[in-house]
């Protein structure tokens, strides 16, 4: 999530990266006050991605780890047993409006715009809950 973020935010270099992980912990703590659900897979995470084993491998974008009869096994499904853990994208998009409402704007009208934008995301996936439409 805080590659999303910092895309959004058009941030190229770690520096702003605290604060960027501050504003997305608030996001998800005002979300889940409101009752919608975030998986914790979005929480900011205090430590820079670690560096892949050197028996992983990136097929087309995605990790795929080779086992001992050359076969290989990518991660594009989870096993059937497990639940997935990906965020409903409407999640994502309040947490980016939310950090963009807060993060560097000088002018005050561009931060009211994003944090009306994310106000009303924000109560339109807080009013879904329980219709039908999870928001999971």
């Amino acid at each position: 999530m805080l590659n999303e973020v910092k895309l959004a935010l058009r941030l190229k270099s770690a520096i702003f990266d605290d604060e960027v992980r501050g504003h997305i912990a608030a996001a998800i703590d005002d979300l889940r006050f409101m009752g919608i659900s975030v998986p914790d897979s979005l929480l900011p995470d205090e430590t820079p991605p670690e560096q892949p084993p050197p028996e992983s491998y990136f097929c087309q974008g995605k990790k795929a780890d080779v086992t001992e009869n050359s076969t290989i096994e990518t991660e594009d499904e989870p096993p059937p047993d497990e639940k997935p853990t990906a965020a409903n994208p409407r999640v994502k998009q309040a947490i980016i409006l939310y950090c963009k409402g807060r993060f560097g704007y000088t002018a005050a009208t561009d931060a009211e715009r994003f944090i009306k934008a994310y106000d009303n995301l924000k109560m339109r996936l807080h009013f879904q809950r329980g219709r039908g439409d999870a928001v999971e």
